[in-house]
């Protein structure tokens, strides 16, 4: 599966936005975000990156006799 990049004006005005990081990371309890990402780099990750990742189904009658 392909993921859609964002286009020059997505990116711009992610780069306009502001947003308070450390903020966000004391209201998750945590010292750093993913990968160290900060700034623009986390941004992008959390605007435009897949946020689910199915691995595998189980459907159906399963039981092995």
């Amino acid at each position: 599966m392909l993921v859609k990049a964002p286009t020059q004006a997505e990116l711009q005005a992610l780069a306009n936005k502001t947003s308070s990081e450390e903020t966000k990371k004391a209201s998750l309890w945590i010292d750093q975000f993913v990968d160290g990402l900060t700034g623009l780099a986390l941004r992008e990750r959390a605007a435009f990156s897949p946020t689910c990742n199915i691995a595998g189904l189980l459907s159906g009658y399963t039981v092995k006799e």
